[in-house]
């Protein structure tokens, strides 16, 4: 057995923007493994978890930006350290040659199972990096199968009486997407699912469940509800279709602002007339009165602006507190009336648009990160609008004979 194994591939992207992807937590997270961790100023250590139950850590041992970066190697169960040594050779302008070179395996028998999976790991992993940085595109996401639903939240207890929903389990559609497996089998929003491929919808987990062994082609049984009605049907899973990205920051941040403005106008429609006293009103102890639901907006309107900011820089991070009761509570001692909440909200969408508009140029130049804030954004910003206005005129109903 050899003590390295090497790799090599031709990128068609500027050696910077290939050395960002081996060098920071954003770089990695887009190309290597969902779940990363980085720090090369002060700890210098990094950590990678992938879905296989498979993380490796180490340390880096030399970086030289843009044309050598090395780091040790220890994975989970791996019968000793390894080093990886990553060079980067500018061929053109917006031409990079990167070479690896993982040394460092023993005779160990252990390393039987253990350096086939690695030997996997870098394959599916350049091949990755290569599309992603060439077409903004991430083959984990835009391969993997899925049935094409938008997630309107887990049904509970509480949730199925205050809708008089016919199972207390399950998952709300806020909407289908077009042209996926879910529409084409005649699902809508509204349609609470509650079991797939046999398996009971009590969490997210139970879905990853019932569709992690199958392939983009495949087929599942869902059982559903409309209304009181019970349905099935097989959906196909398909893969993601990737969303038309704006060209630039400025009409990124003018699709966002016109999601934004068709969602106000829906809020003030739902919000006209409603009184102090419907606005303060909690349908039960454990949810949040209308005034809780505006200021969980605001919130997420700012952590919006806090993630996009570690974006920039290469160290994504999403804390949101956007669901801290305490935050709520000081929310709404700063807002206390309706309008109050109302102004903030769009004043924070202001600044959240203004923030995309400005999104710098070097920034812009990495495709693969500019292209997957895209698709959040326009993805979520809609359905999380949607989401909470439904909820604000479930609250109105409960809060009808309240003056």
């Amino acid at each position: 057995m050899a003590s390295e194994i090497q790799f090599s591939k031709m990128i068609e992207a500027p050696v910077e923007t290939v050395f960002f992807s081996f060098s920071t937590k954003t770089g990695f997270k887009e190309w290597f493994c969902k779940f990363v961790e980085v720090n090369r100023h002060k700890a210098n250590y990094y950590s990678f978890y992938w879905d296989e139950d498979y993380f490796a850590q180490g340390t880096f041992l030399n970086v030289e930006k843009n044309k050598e970066i090395s780091f040790t190697w220890q994975g989970n169960g791996d019968p000793n350290i390894t080093n990886v040594k990553v060079t980067f050779d500018r061929l053109e302008k917006k031409q990079t040659q990167v070479n690896i070179a993982h040394r460092g395996f023993s005779e160990d028998k252990e390393w039987d199972s253990k350096r086939p999976l690695i030997n996997d790991l870098w394959e599916k992993g350049l091949e990755n990096l290569k599309t992603v940085l060439e077409s903004g595109v991430d083959s984990r996401d835009f391969k993997k199968p899925m049935m094409g639903i938008l997630d309107g939240g887990l049904v509970t207890p509480p949730l199925a009486r205050s809708k008089n929903l016919p199972v207390a389990h399950g998952l709300l559609l806020a909407d289908v997407i077009e042209g996926m497996g879910a529409a084409k089998a005649g699902l809508i929003k509204g349609d609470q699912i509650t079991e797939i491929n046999g398996i009971p919808f009590e969490d997210v987990q139970d879905f990853r469940d019932a569709t992690g062994p199958l392939s983009v082609g495949d087929y599942v049984e869902v059982v559903y509800f409309r209304g009181n009605e019970k349905k099935t049907a097989k959906v196909e899973l398909t893969a993601r279709p990737p969303l038309p990205i704006p060209a630039t920051a400025q009409e990124l941040a003018e699709e966002i602002d016109s999601i934004n403005k068709k969602a106000n106008a829906k809020l003030d429609e739902v919000l006209y007339q409603v009184t102090e006293a419907q606005a303060d009103f909690r349908p039960a102890p454990k949810e949040w009165s209308i005034k809780e639901i505006l200021a969980h907006m605001i919130a997420t309107e700012t952590d919006s602006c806090g993630y996009v900011a570690t974006m920039v820089k290469g160290n994504e991070s999403y804390a949101s507190s956007a669901f801290s009761q305490a935050r709520l509570k000081s929310m709404l001692l700063t807002y206390p009336l309706i309008k109050d909440l109302r102004k903030a909200l769009e004043e924070n969408q202001v600044l959240g648009t203004h923030m995309l508009a400005e999104l710098p140029a070097e920034f812009m130049a990495r495709k693969s990160t500019y292209v997957r804030l895209s698709t959040i954004m326009l993805y979520d910003t809609g359905t999380h609008y949607a989401e909470h206005i439904e909820q604000i005129q479930n609250n109105l109903l409960a809060a009808k004979d309240i003056n």
